[in-house]
């Protein structure tokens, strides 16, 4: 029973290691996340600025209507693209947090277990 509280110890550092590793992950997935997800609200404001602009505009020419067409449907096909990424991201991000929320229910426990230890110590 000596050795138990030092290999609790050695353990906790290897479960606080894994967490800090997981919660870096997390913020990393979180991060590109939002990332994309401003890149998708971005193309969005700017599709919509285009159609206003071709839209309100009085004398507009010929050629700045089909280059405008042209962006709009690169537009589409981006947002499209845009919302796969996103959609890949959060998936990522949730495996992410369930992986995280594991690690630190570990790191938790662990816890838990070495102050139980050492109250039992303390009450010999």
């Amino acid at each position: 029973m000596k050795t138990r509280p030092r290999d609790l110890e050695r353990l906790k550092s290897v479960t606080e290691a894994a967490w800090l590793t997981a919660s870096q992950k997390l913020r990393e997935k979180a991060d590109e996340e939002r990332a994309a997800t401003e890149r998708l609200k971005k193309l969005a404001q700017d599709r919509e600025a285009a159609l206003q602009q071709i839209t309100s505009a009085e004398g507009i020419d010929v050629a700045q209507v089909l280059s405008t067409t042209r962006w709009l449907r690169w537009c589409d096909r981006e947002r499209a693209r845009q919302n796969m990424v996103v959609a890949r991201l959060r998936a990522e991000l949730e495996q992410e947090q369930g992986a995280a929320r594991r690690t630190f229910a570990k790191d938790n426990a662990l816890s838990k277990l070495i102050i139980q230890a050492a109250a039992g110590k303390k009450g010999r």
